[in-house]
């Protein structure tokens, strides 16, 4: 397992949340929206303690938007959109890039007013761009073969459980019975005899077990701290190959009102590619504008 940490500076972040609300005599509701994004670029000088040297800059960009809808007969409709992207570019070499997904999840529950409620989800991730495995031939040229592209790899699940709210706009979702579907790139290491359907180019697996969902928002100290947390567990056996495990951990400190601290933590397992755990942890101090509507 490695770690890697880095402190950058943000020259450009903006965050624009919108809220909105209606009502109507015939069909009561509550809709409530809101939509952040953001763009940074940092400069990294790289030392360890194995005499490794290098400088990188880095460029990445997330978005996020949150639909949340009350009908007028009790169902709260809750849908989820996180985006990220980014490119990744050593001294004297090529830009590659370094993060590329989207999430979209969707839950309906049943009665609000209910801490604990039924509730019926789906759940998408995948990547938008190709992704290449890069190396180098005997003679020293660059290779680069593609691995994956948009909805190769990708996860889909569907489920059915029980959804607990608190302080007000999270949740903990637990699915008793969740269908997982998995379409990944077809290479050699892949177990080709424990597949769904098998095409040239990818092999698809479907799985039945037990998912938890966690989705966390929560202001502080008069808004100056936010925690947002968002994670799945998905498994069907106790043993490293039928646990998948991926979480995103932010914390933000706002201060001097343009200024902003974040630290991010993103820890994902996921056997199809290694049986090891990989994590993420950024640190990122800088300016930020913010509109409200």
């Amino acid at each position: 397992m490695k770690l890697h940490a880095g402190f950058a500076f943000l020259f450009f972040l903006f965050s624009i949340p919108s809220h909105a609300q209606t009502d109507s005599s015939s069909i009561a509701r509550k809709i409530r929206q809101s939509f952040n994004a953001s763009l940074s670029a940092s400069y990294v000088d790289y030392k360890n303690w194995n005499g490794e040297n290098h400088s990188a800059i880095t460029l990445l960009s997330n978005a996020e938007y949150k639909h949340r809808l009350t009908a007028s007969n009790g169902w709260t409709h809750d849908h989820l959109f996180k985006a990220e992207a980014g490119f990744l570019n050593y001294t004297d070499s090529m830009w590659i890039k370094s993060a590329d997904q989207f999430r979209i999840a969707m839950q309906w529950n049943e009665r609000p007013g209910k801490y604990l409620t039924h509730s019926y989800s789906v759940f998408v991730q995948s990547q938008f761009m190709n992704s290449y495995d890069y190396d180098y031939s005997e003679d020293g040229n660059l290779l680069k073969e593609k691995d994956g592209w948009l909805m190769a790899p990708a996860r889909m699940e569907l489920a059915y459980g029980l959804n607990w709210r608190f302080w007000e706009s999270c949740r903990i979702n637990t699915a008793f019975a969740t269908c997982r579907i998995s379409t990944l790139p077809l290479n050699e290491d892949l177990d080709q005899e424990e597949h769904f359907i098998l095409t040239k180019r990818k092999i698809v697996k479907s799985e039945y077990g037990f998912s938890t969902q966690i989705y966390i928002n929560r202001e502080f100290y008069d808004k100056h701290l936010v925690w947002d947390q968002t994670g799945r567990i998905f498994f069907n056996a106790i043993d490293k190959h039928s646990v998948f495990a991926d979480f995103s951990n932010r914390f933000t400190l706002k201060f001097l009102k343009y200024m902003q601290f974040r630290m991010d933590t993103h820890f994902i397992y996921d056997p199809d590619f290694s049986t090891k755990p990989s994590w993420r942890q950024e640190f990122l101090l800088g300016l930020f504008y913010e509109w409200r509507k």
